[in-house]
């Protein structure tokens, strides 16, 4: 994911650049949108027979707040959406609605197999006070760039609650630029987007198209070993994974970034952040390797939810140490 434009870490040695940083600095704040800030893709906590823990899950809610999110991003990847029925799903959203009471906003990945299901799914968050869905390509069949138009723009049109695309190229169709740009214009309703490619020089020609159309259009990454960078160049936040693991670090990057303070001090977390990142997102079967580091921080969402072969148990022992170095590595910023 992305290995072309984070290779050894050059291209954010050439965005911490002081002249490009000033010149960033006076782009960004012509973007206004209405959220920002660390939003963690939800792990969603479960019991030993891989059914929905409920009461772990309104624990994890009170976790991450207190660790210092901006908001809650439940159903996502790192969620295992796909790997829930439909009313499981809503469990999950109702359930992380109601622990929430209000403190933050709430995105929920509404994406079903089918464009009516994603609408109503849409409907039903709105009516749990959901802030935004989260929609993503459809899933399993592989959709043409005119298909994805007619696809986001029905549901932008009929939902009540606002809509950010979903960019996951790895597990879905891409939503290519041109696309993104013309949706934004068309749909006021789509209000942003989540790009998980990786892709800095995309994230750029979105937001030079929409600039000067869309300043309310909120760009947010999920590619976690470019947060500060892409953070400097000005999107909205992060919905990284590893927020569900290390929240006060990505919050602190956040929060160097975004409020004047040293560029290289986020670059420098950032160079931590990456390895573990690397080794939670590798660790199979995903999202296990993020299941075993919350586990280092003394909270069990349960068990993998996909089976895993004795070698593959084998392999995450080892990995399941060699993480929780790493997460406490960090420890002196753990509240």
């Amino acid at each position: 994911m992305g290995s072309s434009v984070c290779e050894s870490g050059r291209l954010s040695d050439v965005l911490f650049d002081q002249k490009l940083a000033s010149s960033i600095s006076s782009q960004m704040h012509r973007f206004e949108p209405a959220f920002k800030g660390i939003f963690p893709p939800m792990l969603t906590p479960v019991h030993n027979d891989g059914a929905f823990d409920d009461a772990a899950m309104r624990d994890f809610v009170d976790w991450l707040i207190a660790r210092g999110v901006h908001g809650l991003f439940p159903n996502g990847s790192t969620g295992e959406f796909t790997r829930f029925d439909l009313s499981t799903q809503k469990e999950i959203v109702k359930t992380v609605a109601g622990a929430t009471e209000g403190r933050v906003p709430i995105f929920a990945g509404a994406t079903q197999r089918s464009t009516r299901l994603t609408i109503e799914t849409c409907h039903e968050y709105h009516d749990m006070g959901v802030s935004a869905a989260i929609i993503v390509s459809p899933i399993y069949f592989q959709t043409s760039q005119e298909g994805l138009r007619a696809y986001f723009g029905c549901i932008a049109e009929a939902s009540p609650l606002p809509i950010f695309l979903y960019n996951i190229p790895s597990l879905a169709t891409e939503i290519q630029v041109a696309t993104v740009i013309d949706l934004a214009k068309a749909h006021p309703n789509i209000i942003g987007i989540k790009d998980s490619s990786g892709n800095v020089p995309n994230m750029m020609r979105m937001m030079a198209g929409l600039i000067d159309h869309r300043p309310d259009f909120a760009f947010f990454t999920g590619y976690d070993s470019l947060i500060a960078s892409m953070l400097s160049l000005g999107v909205a936040g992060g919905m990284v994974a590893s927020a569900n693991v290390i929240p006060e670090v990505m919050r602190k990057i956040f929060d160097t970034c975004v409020d004047g303070g040293d560029p290289r001090d986020a670059l420098t977390l950032q160079h931590r952040v990456s390895p573990l990142f690397d080794e939670m997102l590798s660790a199979p079967e995903f999202p296990e390797g993020f299941r075993m580091g919350l586990r280092s921080r003394d909270f069990d969402p349960g068990p993998a939810l996909m089976p895993l072969t004795n070698q593959q148990g084998r392999d995450n022992a080892l990995a399941a140490e060699s993480i929780q170095r790493k997460v406490l590595g960090f420890e002196t910023l753990f509240s």
